[in-house]
């Protein structure tokens, strides 16, 4: 990894390629070998805060020059209906693709087509400071924030999208990070961390081990397991707290693997991996520019080792990536193709 991501913000898969997308203060980049090289996208979309994939699998970027979308897995970008003040951050997509972000402004902002027309949405006066939509049910939950000494946070929960709003949470302290967690439940980050069961109606403290003090950034999952990224206090995770993954037990998950024998190869390889049960599968080859070059097999396999032999004689020496899915498990391999 290079040091260029000092300044990192950022940092997403794209469901359908595998690709990485790290933003950063110096641009956005993308990687297509699991982050040993990676590709700077430009100078148009520089100073990128934050990055989102649609359901449609459009990407966004967001940061101080506005907001961009690629249709193409960031091969390219165009910005979207400018906004009142250039500096965005904080993207949020639901399940049917609406599209939500903060301006400097102080506005939280929707769109519903793709990002060509905004709507500012105001449940409160006060400055919006986090935001986050759940990916179970479109719940829609922002945090505010004054400036006054002492300061006061509330939390508002929207279940129409942002159209209408209640308050449930109104308190002295800052808002940092909101959060949806991929079995439905929400957690903030208020000084310490909340969190709740129940879309955000009701919050309980959810501190063990946590030292006093600390000012929680960001929240994120690794393998079922939740992390908190505090500010200038490194990255906390909760050993008791497992997010269950559904329909992928955790020690399957680990077990599903995709190799490649030879590599580097000249002619043909073998794609070898063992699934845990009977399941419908893609197995698809990528350049290292997120393109797909071939689909390499299809259909329904047997629980078992498999081997599925790729043929590249059409194909350009490089590097490649090798892409299984499954719906419930994903794998990839590297392969070098030389002449």
């Amino acid at each position: 990894m290079t040091d260029q991501f000092g300044d990192a913000f950022t940092a997403i898969v794209h469901p359908d390629s595998n690709l990485l997308f790290v933003s950063a203060e110096s641009g956005t980049y993308r990687s297509a070998d699991d982050g040993v090289s990676w590709v700077h996208l430009g100078d148009g979309i520089a100073g990128t805060y934050s990055l989102a994939v649609a359901p449609n699998r459009d990407l966004y970027a967001s940061g101080g020059f506005g907001t961009f979308r690629s249709t193409d897995r960031g091969l390219s970008w165009v910005p979207v209906e400018p906004l009142p003040g250039d500096f965005t951050d904080g993207l949020a997509i639901d399940s049917d693709g609406r599209v939500f972000m903060r301006s400097i402004l102080g506005a939280l902002l929707r769109s519903t087509d793709h990002g060509a027309t905004w709507v500012a949405l105001q449940p409160s006066p006060e400055y919006p400071a986090a935001h986050a939509v759940s990916p179970r049910t479109g719940t829609l939950l922002m945090g505010t924030q004054t400036f006054d000494s002492p300061s006061t946070l509330e939390v508002y929960r929207s279940t129409d999208h942002g159209d209408s709003w209640q308050r449930i949470l109104h308190q002295p302290g800052n808002m940092d990070a909101l959060h949806f967690l991929a079995n439905g439940e929400a957690v903030a980050g208020v000084g310490s961390v909340l969190h709740s069961t129940d879309d955000g109606l009701t919050w309980t403290p959810r501190n063990a081990g946590l030292p006093p003090g600390l000012q929680v950034g960001c929240f994120t999952e690794i393998l079922g397991a939740v992390f908190a990224g505090m500010r200038f206090g490194g990255l906390w995770r909760e050993d008791q707290w497992v997010v269950s993954v559904p329909s992928a037990a955790p020690q399957a998950a680990r077990d599903f693997r995709l190799t490649a024998t030879p590599s580097p190869f000249s002619t043909r390889t073998s794609l070898r991996f063992t699934l845990p049960a009977t399941t419908r599968l893609t197995l698809d080859l990528f350049d290292i520019h997120g393109k797909r070059m071939a689909r390499v097999a299809e259909g329904e396999f047997a629980a078992g080792p498999h081997a599925i032999t790729l043929e590249a004689r059409t194909l350009p020496p490089g590097l490649y990536l090798a892409r299984l899915s499954t719906g419930a498990w994903e794998a990839t391999a590297r392969v070098a193709l030389i002449r």
